[in-house]
């Protein structure tokens, strides 16, 4: 056998090798990660109509017949002295680690740079969503067949998307902030200005939107 030959031989069982330890290690490591997560939840008041992800906050709201917060804990990292807090009507929810919000009615979401929220299986007859920085989702796992209304208003770099909903009247007021939207909607309105963009307005019937020569709007999603 020529010398090449023997050397390529060697090489593949090498490399063979190294992949196949390489992803038995990726395995091993994935398995200790998981190790280390836990969850514990936790009941709240079924009161509250407004949510605040604070600074910082990671939180998925979900809607649901029962009204809890669950709490992902990490082995190792550093438990938050105040993770949340009800105040008459608004559910505060602090940063530090992800949290996971079940409510049945909510009426306004407010981002105040948190690291994201999620909204999502809500189609109330109107909500209202305000973002200071931070990213966002808004999405139904499928379109609702009755149309409802969002008023959105976010600034200082915010970035939201909103998918998979029916919507009557979307009101945006986009002020260095960026919109993606991927939704059915029959009306949308509003103003984008400073450097701010609002993309797949392909998806509304109806708009009457105002920009500003630094904003841009289109038709293509990202």
């Amino acid at each position: 056998m020529k010398t090449s030959l023997k050397i390529i031989i060697a090489f593949a069982f090498f490399l063979s090798g190294s992949m196949l330890f390489l992803f038995a290690d990726a395995i091993r490591h994935n398995t200790e990660e998981i190790a280390k997560i836990s969850f514990k939840e936790y009941p709240l008041p079924e009161n509250f109509k407004v949510i605040v992800a604070e600074k910082g906050s990671d939180v998925n709201i979900v809607r649901s017949d029962s009204t809890s917060i669950k709490i992902e804990y990490i082995k190792g990292k550093a438990v938050p002295a105040k993770m949340y807090e009800v105040i008459n009507d608004t559910l505060y929810v602090y940063g530090g680690l992800r949290t996971f919000v079940k409510c049945d009615n909510i009426t306004t979401v407010i981002g105040k740079h948190q690291w994201w929220f999620g909204v999502y299986k809500f189609a109330p007859q109107l909500i209202k969503l305000r973002m200071t920085g931070g990213t966002a989702t808004y999405s139904n796992e499928e379109i609702e067949e009755k149309p409802f209304d969002i008023d959105l208003s976010i600034c200082e770099d915010a970035n939201i998307e909103v998918k998979n909903v029916n919507l009557r009247n979307l009101n945006v007021s986009i002020d260095r902030a960026h919109v993606n939207l991927d939704c059915h909607i029959q009306n949308l309105a509003g103003k984008v200005i400073n450097h701010s963009d609002l993309k797949g307005i392909q998806s509304a019937q109806n708009i009457s939107v105002q920009r500003d020569t630094t904003s841009a709007y289109s038709s293509v999603s990202y």
